[in-house]
């Protein structure tokens, strides 16, 4: 995932909100009493989100990418950051809350490994530790064949994005990237997700003995669950 757009990522992504998708989770952690301690940001990509949280907290990341990583790192040099699986990921640590934003719990692919994710986060989680997820599309929102187009530019990076998501809730994307002194690269990327129902969710997650609301009007268009650990 991510393999070849890795360094673009942040230019693609350059009209998405983060500050305002931080201050709705740390409007959320307060409103559950955490306003300080020790957060684990699972899947973080770049680590944008990171560098609006960790004002208030102390934050480690994990992401398969190990090119976000290194990026991330760089961004927020007051973070740990790891390469690692979110579904069977082991840190020496416990923490106070746990994220998983964007719609990453997509990624799991299954009901099996977001039921093992879950219970990796429960592990790593104090008592009364909530855990924020972000969902993904469910199977009745998924959008079929239905073309999707980002165009944006820098002063030396022009690039065009166009995806399609497949049936089986994956999605192929379409990169034209124009860069300076470099010429006009065309590529392809491919990312494999799992459509999980609200039920499924908050199935695993009592399974897991989170107390679970879901919040339906946030900043995140999907909404967020948050599952206190009890």
């Amino acid at each position: 995932m991510f393999v070849k757009s890795a360094r673009y990522y942040d230019l693609i992504k350059s009209l998405k909100e983060y500050q305002k998708e931080a201050d709705q989770i740390i409007d959320t952690l307060k409103y559950f009493g955490i306003s300080s301690g020790n957060i684990l940001d699972l899947a973080c990509g770049t680590g944008e989100h990171d560098k609006y949280l960790k004002s208030k907290f102390h934050i480690d990341g994990l992401d398969l990418n190990k090119e976000f990583i290194e990026i991330a790192r760089i961004k927020n040099p007051e973070c740990i950051y790891n390469e690692g699986n979110m579904i069977d990921f082991e840190i020496n640590k416990t923490y106070d809350a746990i994220i998983c934003l964007y719609g990453s719990i997509g990624y799991t692919k299954s009901l099996d490994n977001l039921s093992k994710m879950i219970a990796c986060c429960k592990k790593h989680l104090k008592d009364n530790g909530l855990l924020i997820i972000e969902p993904w599309y469910n199977p009745d929102n998924w959008e079929v064949n239905v073309i999707h187009t980002t165009s944006v530019k820098s002063k030396s990076v022009s690039i065009t994005r166009m995806s399609v998501g497949r049936e089986d809730g994956s999605i192929n994307f379409h990169y034209l990237i124009g860069e300076n002194g470099k010429g006009i690269e065309y590529f392809t990327e491919k990312y494999e997700f799992g459509l999980f129902t609200h039920e499924e969710l908050m199935k695993i997650l009592h399974k897991n003995k989170f107390d679970t609301i879901f919040m339906e009007h946030t900043f995140q268009k999907r909404g967020l669950y948050t599952g206190k650990s009890c």
